[in-house]
C-alpha cells in the first residue's frame, strides 16, 4: 500500500478525516477519547485501508494498547458501515486498525532526555 497515487491519498485523508471523529463521538467506550488517527494508507484499488493510531500517553487507554486494538477490530465493519452513509465513495474500504507506536516512543525520549539534563545540572 506504500504506492499512492493522487486518488488513494485523497481517499485516504478523507478517512483520516471521518474516523478521528467517528471514533471518539459515536463508539462508547471512554477510552477511545485517547486515540488519534496518524495515517490512512489505502490500497490501490481502494477495497483495504490501513489506519494508523496512536494513543496519548500516560493515559488509561495508553496503559491496555491490546484492549483499545481490540474494540478497534470489533467496531470496525461499524465504523465502516458509518463512512458508506457519510461519504461518497462507490466502494468503503475494509479497515484494518494498526498501533503506531511512534508518539509512545517520542515521549519515552523526551522523558530520557529531561532526565539526562536534571541529572547533569544536579552534578554541578
Amino acid at each position: 500500500m506504500s504506492q499512492q497515487t493522487g486518488r488513494t491519498r485523497r481517499v485516504a485523508e478523507l478517512l483520516q478525516q471521518e474516523l478521528g471523529p467517528m471514533i471518539q463521538q459515536e463508539l462508547r467506550d471512554s477510552r477511545l477519547k485517547w486515540v488519534s488517527i496518524v495515517r490512512v494508507d489505502v490500497a490501490p484499488d481502494l477495497k483495504m485501508a490501513k489506519v494508523f493510531y496512536s494513543l496519548m500517553p500516560e493515559t488509561e487507554a495508553a496503559a491496555a494498547p491490546e484492549e483499545i486494538q481490540a474494540v478497534l477490530d470489533h467496531a470496525s465493519g461499524y465504523l465502516r458501515g458509518l463512512l458508506g452513509r457519510r461519504v461518497s465513495l462507490r466502494h468503503v474500504p475494509e479497515l484494518t486498525f494498526v498501533y503506531d507506536e511512534s508518539l509512545e516512543y517520542g515521549d519515552h525520549m523526551n522523558r530520557l532526555l529531561r532526565s539526562l539534563d536534571h541529572g547533569e545540572s544536579d552534578g554541578d
